[in-house]
This record gives structure tokens, sequence and C-alpha cells, in this order.
């Protein structure tokens, strides 16, 4: 099925019901940008009352973002690393809506990348939703126990755990983003020193330090970190 680039359709939200047309205005930028890809993704496969239903849990009452920058499940702030268990049910949903998308979008096997993290957040939430249920379901009449063990526990096609290494470079890069802060906060460090000064402990380059600090202050997205871990 033909479907209409994502770039020419980011727009059209007249599909949504009326409360989760507010959703670009409330969380903004880049987070509005994922969240109406997944659902134009979606509505082109035919799921449209599936996604009014998402975007209406999206867009409950409680605040997704309830301290500053906390945007935990959207942005892989380091709340979702540290502190999982406060990530919000609006969050859960929006982290939920985005994954499903991308096995419609990518095939389903894409699911053996994300939903593993999924389950690492939250794995009674994200075991209910019926997109997974359905795609564990389909594997197992089909005999796919392979699939469906590396869904569940995050096992790669060569034994190596995609999961735990993500975690690990994830935690990595907080601790490298934390320090970086603190040397520039506290010890009056300008950027260039900071870098330098961080990687030694860390036994990383300059440019490195720079790197892993700017992904962390722009916004990083662990869904899209997972899918591009080759």
């Amino acid at each position: 099925m033909s479907k209409t680039p994502l770039s020419s359709s980011l727009s059209d939200v007249s599909y949504l019901p009326q409360s989760a047309r507010t959703l670009p205005v409330r969380v903004g930028e880049p987070h509005t940008k994922a969240i109406t890809e997944a659902c134009t993704v979606l509505k082109q496969a035919g799921h449209r009352h599936e996604v009014e239903a998402m975007l209406t849990e999206i867009n409950k009452p409680e605040p997704m973002f309830r301290a500053t920058s906390s945007s935990t499940a959207l942005s892989g702030d380091v709340n979702l690393i540290a502190h999982k268990e406060e990530v919000s049910e609006q969050e859960r949903w929006a982290l939920s809506l985005r994954a499903w998308a991308q096995c419609v979008e990518h095939g389903p096997e894409t699911a053996l990348k994300t939903i593993p993290f999924l389950l690492w957040v939250d794995c009674a939430f994200f075991l209910g939703q019926r997109w997974v249920r359905n795609l564990i379901a389909d594997w197992h009449q089909k005999g796919e126990k392979k699939k469906i063990e590396r869904l569940l526990f995050g096992t790669g096609k060569r034994g190596n755990n995609d999961l735990r290494r993500t975690l690990e470079d994830l935690q990595r890069d907080i601790q490298i983003t934390d320090h970086i802060d603190y040397l520039i906060q506290e010890k009056g460090y300008s950027l260039r020193h900071a870098y330098k000064a961080v990687s030694i402990p860390f036994r990383i380059t300059p440019t490195n330090a720079q790197a892993r600090y700017a992904k962390r202050k722009h916004g990083y997205d662990p869904l899209a970190a997972l899918l591009s871990d080759e």
C-alpha cells in the first residue's frame, strides 16, 4: 500500500479527536514531530480508531512533564534510566504508540530491538498492549520461538544482549553529561576544558565527550537509538 510521505503529512491532524489535536501544542518540539509521525503511519495503515484511543490516554490531565525537562519516555531523559518507575502513564502510552508505528513502517522485526527496552521500563504495561499481544500471538502460531525469546529478553542474533548494551551506553552518557555539568556549574570550567577533563577518567577523546554531551542535551531518543543500532 502506498503511503503519503511523512514530511508532507505532519500537519494533518484533522482525523484526530478534538482533545488529541491539542497534543502538539502541549508537548512541544521535537516530541510533537515524533508523535505526529507515528499517528500518520498508523492512520495510513488503517489503525485510526486505535490511534484515537491511545492519544486520548496520552492527553489525560496529569502532566506528561512533571518537572523541568523531565520528558522521560519521549526524549530519553536521565529519569528514564535512573527512575523508570516515575515514567507516567501518558509517557508509556506515547512510547507504545511510537514503537507500534515503527513496527508498522519498518516491519515486525523492528520489535526485536524496541520491545525489550519497553519491557524493561514496564513489563506488565507493554505486554498488555494489544499490538504487542497480537505480534507475540502471530509468532507463536508460526512457531517463531527464537523471535519470541529475543522479544522478551533482548538477546541479539549472535547472542549479544542489545538491550544491555543500549542501557550501558545510555548510563555512560548520563555519567559523562553529569560530570561535565558539574565541572561547568560548580568548578567554573569552560566547555572546552570540561570536555578535556572528563575525557581522562572515562578514557575517551575530548571530541567524543563533546559528541556525547551534545547528544544528551539536544534530546536523545532511546527508540531511535535501538533502531539505528545495527
